[in-house]
């Protein structure tokens, strides 16, 4: 028995009469965009802020000359310190200057735009905030090294550590003070001033972001302190490593930051290349011309031996693969790849590989 049920009066059969907002932002050719800035951004009690306002009409065809503005400051409780009127010039150009005194608060204050209406119901335009902040002088120095850092384009990871001293205004060390520590690692590529026509590449690149917080230390007598970076994990790899650095005072949560970075790597050397050709882009019958050299991490060139160099082929073909009775077009690739040894490259010179591409795709390598 086959019985059929029309789906009469259901609630996802009706129609929403709702009529609520789906356009996203309307605007209109003639409204008016406001745009807000400071010189500064932080002001210490007692000093004047300067407000910088810039107004645009959607069809850019406004006539500001005489257009009549509110501005009203508010303090970090709320409360309307300071406001006035202005106008603008023809170009839709002012600005806006209020007093802070010895006594404001410190905090963070707002600066509000309106369009200032016959009928008292001031229209809002735009608004920007901006800190008030006594001077505070750092009371003490932060400097960070790494144990094993040379002049030198890489350093290796093993055994790194990052020593940090501190020391207090006046040049005595600052001892029993709290130190926090975080690493950031990230990509990163070689570059060597003195070949800087050729491009490095590294096997051994990290292709992802990593931060860790290293924990808390505190200075010995002579305000030192050390971390042990611990980075066995991250020993087959190439990266940026950047080091930051805060030191604490006493009871208090005011500190002191320093900052250093540097290239980690465990390779002894690296290769670099420079063609006269785009190897993106090969035609055929052409007879591109690469140069190869090896550098040591103090950019001195090195001999290496027993190197290989890959081409690869990639053929792309399209497949239709069924899927639950659905056809799904899927893109393979099929790789070739020629292995062709090569000498050496020596420490006097580079290495010069000419890469012929015949014409039925054929290659071969001349040295």
């Amino acid at each position: 028995m086959i019985s059929h049920l029309l789906p009469y009066g259901r609630v996802d059969r009706q129609v929403n009469y709702s009529r609520f907002d789906v356009s996203g932002v309307v605007s209109s050719d003639q409204g008016l965009k406001a745009y807000l800035f400071s010189d500064r951004g932080i002001y210490r009690p007692g000093e004047h802020g300067h407000i910088g306002i810039i107004l645009k009409q959607n069809d850019w065809q406004g006539k500001f000359d005489g257009l009549p503005l509110a501005v009203e400051v508010t303090n970090p409780r709320g409360q309307i310190i300071d406001k006035g009127k202005i106008t603008l010039n023809p170009d839709g150009f002012t600005e806006y200057l209020f007093n802070t005194y010895d006594e404001s608060l410190s905090g963070t204050y707002n600066v509000s735009l309106y369009l200032v209406s016959d009928k008292g119901d001031n229209s809002y335009l735009n608004s920007i905030s901006l800190r008030v902040e006594d001077f505070q002088p750092d009371r003490m120095k932060i400097n960070i090294n790494f144990n094993n850092l040379k002049d030198e384009l890489w350093t290796n990871p093993k055994n790194l550590k990052a020593n940090v001293n501190l020391i207090n205004l006046y040049g005595t060390p600052a001892e029993n003070r709290k130190v926090s520590g975080y690493i950031d690692i990230r990509p990163t590529q070689f570059f060597v001033p003195a070949f800087k026509d050729y491009k490095f590449y590294s096997s051994k690149e990290n292709k992802e972001f990593f931060s860790e917080r290293l924990g808390d230390i505190t200075t010995d007598s002579k305000g030192d302190a050390s971390f042990a970076l611990n980075l066995e994990k991250y020993y087959n790899a190439t990266f940026n490593l950047t080091l930051s650095v805060d030191g604490f005072e006493p009871d208090s949560g005011r500190s002191v930051n320093a900052n250093k970075s540097i290239i980690v790597s465990p390779l002894d050397y690296i290769i670099g290349f420079k063609s006269d050709s785009d190897l993106k882009y090969l035609k055929r019958g052409t007879t591109p011309k690469i140069e190869f050299i090896a550098i040591s991490n103090k950019a001195d060139k090195v001999a290496v031996p027993d190197l290989s160099l890959t081409l690869k082929k990639i053929n792309h073909v399209n497949n239709l693969v069924a899927d639950g009775g659905v056809i799904i077009p899927i893109n393979q690739f099929l790789l070739r790849r020629i292995y062709l040894l090569i000498k050496s490259i020596l420490q006097q010179k580079t290495a010069l590989f000419i890469i012929y591409l015949l014409k039925k795709q054929a290659i071969t390598l001349f040295i």
